[in-house]
């Protein structure tokens, strides 16, 4: 996997609200928070470190909430202020304004609201992360991202993407450490 394809990372809806605001519902919470150690395996983690999102908050995607990652159900888009995407000190914050014409946009609220549905997921490219090794743990730092949308889920998406592609990392890294490795080796014993 190409780490500059879209990504999932999910997350406990444990901050988001469904709530009245004046006559309007609106759903708001974080859907990423900062220096959260994110596990992805026993020996692997990432993190989302403070300023990854201040680019794309600046770009020209028209950046969208959806439900369940479905581009049928959309719950808010920038480009119509239905939505808005702040960083703040804590991490990605997401407001949407609910359509009360929606039936499935209502729905979504209530099942918020009632605790039914509590998780979401961003998706996102990856532009640049910073690489650690911990002991045998192996942790990524991301550093900026370009975000395309924000999802409300039932169940959180791709984990298994987020493991495979974390392995690959794992593997190329060690296959680059090796043959460093060798290179130098061959240059001691050429007496270089």
């Amino acid at each position: 996997m190409n780490r500059k394809d879209m990504m999932h990372r999910n997350l406990k809806l444990e901050q988001m609200r469904a709530k009245e605001e004046n006559e309007d519902l609106i759903l708001e919470g974080y859907f990423a928070v900062f220096d959260s150690e994110y596990k992805i395996t026993d020996t692997m983690s990432e993190s989302i470190a403070r300023g990854a999102f201040t680019n794309t908050l600046k770009d020209d995607i028209d950046k969208k909430v959806l439900y369940n990652h479905n581009p049928d159900k959309i719950l808010g888009r920038e480009k119509n202020k239905t939505c808005e995407f702040i960083e703040d000190d804590i991490g990605l914050y997401v407001r949407t304004k609910i359509n009360k014409n929606d039936t499935e946009a209502l729905n979504c609220y209530e099942r918020v609201k009632r605790g039914d549905v509590d998780q979401c997921s961003i998706s996102f490219a990856i532009v640049s992360e910073e690489y650690s090794k911990r002991g045998s743990k192996h942790h990524w730092t991301i550093t900026e991202v370009k975000l395309f949308e924000a999802s409300i889920c039932v169940f959180p998406a791709y984990e298994e993407t987020t493991v495979s592609a974390r392995q690959k990392d794992v593997e190329n890294m060690e296959k680059r450490q090796k043959e460093v490795w060798e290179k130098e080796m061959l240059q001691k014993l050429k007496g270089e």
